[in-house]
């Protein structure tokens, strides 16, 4: 009755407890993933790479990677997992940006000369690699308000460039559109 698409699980991965979320750089995104195992590999990057108040497990971990460097691949995969959590959650986003279906709304905010320029990097025009969704060409505050002034609530993007690869990544503009499936 709020909204929140019950069927349409997703997962933020953090090294924090989140009690509301609260988007950690100025473009005001929030990144949630279908795939809990991506959402996995994301744990300790980003802004808050370390659980923030409070020591918790991790140094002695790290105390611990020093002294046996031999065990060191098993020591960094339990780092990385200690004090995080994975929490399944639902949006109520209504009208996500797809960059395959929608790029040439971006021709407002760039012009047509722009987008179509030459590019490199495997793809001939701007154009074209906008369409592939990377999330290097859209993690800025510029691109995210001028989405939202169109009337977007997120957007799908992909972490690796590539026809065949998926998008991977749904960023939300406003944290106030996800919750927790409990």
């Amino acid at each position: 009755e709020q909204g929140y698409d019950l069927k349409n699980v997703m997962y933020h991965a953090s090294k924090q407890d989140i009690e509301e979320f609260v988007p950690g750089y100025s473009d005001g995104l929030t990144f949630l993933t279908p795939n809990k195992e991506f959402a996995n590999d994301w744990l300790g990057k980003g802004k808050f790479q370390e659980r923030q108040g409070g020591t918790g497990s991790i140094e002695g971990v790290r105390v611990e990677k020093e002294r046996w460097r031999e065990e060191a691949n098993k020591i960094i995969k339990d780092e990385r997992l200690s004090d995080s959590a994975i929490y399944p959650v639902v949006t109520r986003t209504k009208k996500p940006f797809v960059p395959s279906k929608n790029v040439d709304v971006l021709e407002e905010l760039y012009g047509k000369e722009y987008l179509d320029a030459p590019f490199g990097s495997g793809f001939p025009t701007y154009r074209d690699a906008l369409k592939d969704g990377n999330y290097l060409l859209y993690e800025n505050k510029q691109v995210v308000d001028f989405l939202k002034s169109k009337g977007y609530d997120s957007m799908f993007l992909k972490e690796s460039a590539g026809e065949n690869k998926p998008f991977t990544t749904l960023a939300v503009f406003e944290p106030n559109n996800i919750r927790s499936v409990n």
